[in-house]
């Protein structure tokens, strides 16, 4: 019989965190997270061109544009490193702007990253308006009392945890309305307040609700009064008193949403939280006709068909939007994601050659499109497409990153080595090049040069968890149990990762330290009830314990977390033949068979049951199939026992020759 082995310390060297220890022969290029600088770059100029393009809205006409944004999109959404590349954006195009609206937004920006002094300096430059005295009391309400919040906060603490920390109280915008009863903006604050505090409380309490709405309404409606022009605050007044049918304030705004793709695309937001999802989309659909090359209204429609699940309009409309914006990248990389899911490998691959025939300097695109090839399995047409990508900006790590592990997979260790050096030259804190770099060495037998570039990474970040892990994994196969162990634990103290676990367990078992290895396997367990991965690992350990029982339960608790995982239906069966029940072991590979038909273990091992049970015609017959898909299986049956009864046939030794 063949199992699949526990992940294959001694044949595969490099650690991946979220590697299938199933696939042990294989290493799938999606679970190494490495983002392209181009990924970056090409976000951040998405921030500022969405910020360049809202700031000539006419939303933005009479109110500073930093309360608009801040209600309008929910930065929650954005990681807090996006968001701090983001706000240095908005800081800049406001620095530039130089007028007192701009200066109040510097000084919410500054709030937001915590520099305090300067968030007082732009308060202190808004000196010659008519309103400079509003505008510093509302600079001082928005950042809660500035100096106060200086004694408990300091600039190294994240700006996105603090961000989220209310600071303006309703007390606070009560006094303003007080001090300005004619300035609309405190009345608008309020109506936020007001919104925050009542999606605190629950619907049924009525009465609180109530009150709350109310004011609200009254504050809103008091907006209005004073500035009935301000489409922000008209916007605020629909979405409270929504009505799309018959009402005098959505007929304005729809009117003038035809001249704004912005207006249109925060009406589309209101129709949908109020569950009008048809409606949105057919206002937005609208809306575009009048505004066909506005990036801003086809991701909002997108977003509306993905949430119907409607991937046939979702596909043509940006189809739409490539027809008419053919040279924006990002709807060519949506448009794909989409195809993805349908495996449209051969449209994914016909559609980055589309954008390329036009754009053939952008090494990301050649990159997406060697990942397209890869998914094809036109390995060569990838490899060539990631050289390219490389040849066009040797700082795309995404792009050595599949090469390498395409070069990995072809078993191509001198241009593995290669591109690796290449790789790290041009990216020298590209620590996965020296993994990558690691293996050629390693496959080449050169097991000290190996551990020579691995060490050499730890130099660079000695918090590098995956170079201790594969060292940890070299040491492993050179039977140097205890450095292995001590690199794990290193790896441990780094990252606390399942994985690395997984292969300190492994150690200590071809240690000898069954034990160890077996409490180990236990922790993981209990700690992780449904990782199919943990109780596979743990059925191969006891089946090598000889501890069947414990094996066949940790294999099927395996299975009924993942019941396509075939690896541990394989080695289930195998448990199952050692255990002298041959039928349930061959029902475990035919169900292998019908799931996966090109699974060649499950053939060889359905040859070892049928010769256990002195079935000499099906042995051969599926032994033979086994080979044809996989050869290396002759030299298995060599040796494997299960043959006995079949080893004097002649075309048994036909087979193994």
């Amino acid at each position: 019989m063949k199992y699949k082995l526990f992940f294959g310390l001694s044949t595969i060297l490099i650690y991946l965190s979220n590697t299938s220890y199933a696939n042990t022969g294989l290493i799938d290029k999606n679970y190494i997270n490495i983002t392209s600088s181009n990924d970056f770059i090409r976000k951040l100029n998405r921030y500022q061109n969405t910020i360049s393009n809202n700031i000539n809205s006419s939303v933005w006409k009479k109110i500073p544009n930093n309360l608009a944004f801040l209600y309008f999109w929910n930065v929650e959404n954005y990681n807090s490193d996006s968001l701090y590349n983001f706000v240095n954006t908005w800081i800049e195009l406001s620095e530039k702007a130089n007028n007192d609206y701009s200066n109040l937004s510097l000084v919410y920006l500054n709030l937001i990253k915590m520099n305090y002094d300067n968030a007082i300096k732009y308060i202190q430059k808004v000196r010659d308006n008519k309103d400079t005295e509003f505008l510093k009391d509302l600079g001082y309400t928005l950042i809660g009392k500035i100096e106060k919040k200086k004694s408990y906060h300091s600039d190294s603490q994240s700006s996105y945890i603090y961000y989220n920390t209310r600071v303006v109280k309703k007390q606070d915008v009560e006094d303003l309305i007080k001090k300005y009863p004619y300035n609309p903006l405190p009345y608008y604050l309020n109506v936020l307040v007001l919104q925050n505090e009542i999606s605190q409380i629950q619907e049924n309490n009525s009465k609180n609700y109530n009150e709350y709405y109310n004011e609200m309404i009254s504050n809103i409606n008091k907006s209005i009064e004073l500035d009935s022009d301000n489409l922000l605050f008209l916007l605020k007044k629909y979405e409270l008193e929504y009505n799309p049918d018959n009402n005098e304030v959505f007929r304005k705004l729809y009117n003038l949403s035809l001249k704004d793709p912005l207006v249109a695309e925060i009406i589309g937001n209101i129709h949908f939280r109020n569950n009008q999802v048809d409606l949105s989309i057919d206002f937005l659909e609208e809306a575009l006709y009048n505004a066909s090359d506005n990036i801003g209204l086809y991701k909002k429609l997108a977003s509306l068909y993905s949430y119907k699940q409607d991937n046939e309009s979702l596909i043509n409309l940006y189809k739409r939007a490539i027809s008419k914006i053919p040279n924006n990248f990002e709807l060519y990389i949506q448009l794909a994601e989409e195809y993805k899911k349908l495996g449209n490998n051969r449209d994914i691959i016909d559609l980055y050659k589309t954008y390329l025939s036009n754009n053939k300097n952008n090494d990301e695109a050649y990159t997406l499109l060697g990942e397209a090839y890869e998914d094809a399995n036109l390995l060569d047409d990838a490899l060539e497409s990631y050289l390219k990508a490389v040849s066009l900006n040797n700082k795309n790590t995404r792009a050595y990153n599949n090469l390498l592990l395409l070069l990995l997979d072809k078993k191509d260790y001198d241009n593995l080595i290669k591109y690796s050096n290449e790789a790290i030259e041009y990216n020298p804190n590209y620590l996965f090049g020296y993994i990558w770099l690691s293996n050629g060495f390693f496959y080449k037998k050169d097991t000290n040069k190996a551990i020579e570039i691995l060490n050499n990474a730890i130099k660079i970040d000695p918090n590098f968890a995956q170079a201790y892990s594969s060292l940890g994994i070299i040491y492993n196969s050179n039977k140097e149990y205890d450095k292995a162990i001590y690199n794990f634990e290193k790896a441990l103290s780094k990252k606390d990762d399942i994985n690395i676990k997984l292969y300190l367990a492994e150690t200590y078992h071809y240690k000898g330290d069954d034990k160890k290895a077996e409490e180990i396997y236990q922790d993981l367990a209990s700690k992780n009830p449904y990782n199919e991965n943990v109780f596979f690992s743990l059925g191969n350990f006891y089946s090598d314990i000889k501890k069947y029982s414990e094996a066949q339960k940790a294999f099927e608790k395996s299975i009924i977390i993942n019941t396509n995982f075939l690896d541990a239906r394989n080695n289930l069966g195998n448990v199952y033949i050692k255990s002298g029940k041959l039928d349930k072991a061959l029902f475990e590979f035919e169900k292998i068979i019908n799931i996966n038909p090109n699974y060649s273990t499950a053939y060889y091992n359905i040859a070892c049951v049928y010769s256990l049970k002195n079935d000499k015609y099906k042995a051969l017959k599926f032994l033979e199939q086994s080979i044809k898909m996989e050869s290396s299986l002759k030299e298995v049956a060599r040796t494997d026992t299960d043959f006995d009864n079949i080893k004097d046939d002649i075309k048994f030794k036909q087979l193994i020759k």
